[in-house]
């Protein structure tokens, strides 16, 4: 089915705060129902990777959605000033992070629009998730209703922090699958027992932070015994799939990407 024509559009969605949510859809031209995935950003907002990747479903057969989910947060929350925010950002040493002090003096370097940008995703991080999380939700209830869709045949994917969110996902909606890739886990933890579908987890070798809490959460997926699935690749980083990063790892990318179609036509159909 690899290399069907696709109808592109960009558009808002009106989410249940009354938001409007950019919204980036790929659609397989035809007249068919097709199973639709959605395709959640990095940190960095809805860019063009994102884009792509929808693309590459909506060729495979999907209906793809990638809504921009700092939508509503300001227009600071663009991947331009969340890129240059957090370069001046991470040039902090970890350990100064809750120094309060050392914070002020790289705020102080930053323009407003850049403060504006950490201040969400270092220190309001717990709200934009909740909020991003509820428009998931909206965005489903919506792709529900596209005559393009096989109604209730809809999974969801993610990257870095969009793998988080439909990790979460998963745990508080009637997705049919969850492809996680580099995400942290559900928040709780223990929230893995709500997981209804299935879920495949795919890791860097070399990411540290994110798989430091690996062992607890698949704790908790033996635990409830959930039909979970997931490869580390070795040597390969975080962001090992965007080929826009130098972190992009195309052998490792390239055989996460079959393993997350195989994944999807399983368990949302052809």
């Amino acid at each position: 089915m690899a290399g069907l024509k696709v109808k592109e559009e960009e558009t808002q969605i009106r989410d249940s705060s009354g938001t409007d949510i950019k919204t980036f859809i790929a659609r397989p031209d035809d007249k068919g129902k097709h199973p639709a995935v959605i395709v959640v950003h990095e940190i960095w907002g809805l860019e063009n990777n994102i884009r792509s990747i929808a693309r590459r479903l909506a060729q495979e057969g999907f209906v793809a959605y990638a809504p921009h989910l700092f939508s509503g947060e300001g227009p600071y929350m663009n991947p331009e000033t969340i890129e240059q925010a957090m370069r001046v950002f991470w040039t902090m040493p970890r350990d100064k992070m809750n120094d309060e002090k050392a914070v002020a003096e790289v705020m102080a370097k930053m323009t407003e629009d850049q403060r504006n940008v950490v201040q969400k995703i270092f220190f309001n991080r717990k709200e934009i998730e909740r909020k991003a999380v509820s428009k998931l939700s909206d965005i489903m209830g919506v792709m529900n209703k596209d005559p393009a869709v096989n109604t209730g045949h809809i999974g969801a994917t993610g990257f870095c922090f969009g793998g988080g969110l439909v990790f979460q996902f998963s745990t508080q909606s009637d997705v049919k699958g969850t492809v996680v890739f580099y995400g942290a886990n559900p928040d709780p933890v223990q929230a893995v027992e709500n997981i209804k579908a299935p879920v495949l987890a795919l890791y860097g070798g070399e990411d540290k932070n994110i798989n430091g809490k690996i062992p607890e959460m698949t704790e908790q997926v033996v635990k409830f015994g959930k039909d979970f699935h997931m490869k580390i690749y070795r040597n390969a980083m975080h962001a090992f799939f965007n080929d826009t990063r130098p972190t992009y790892n195309r052998e490792a990318a390239d055989d996460a990407w079959k393993l997350a179609l195989d994944f999807f036509r399983k368990n949302l159909g052809e």
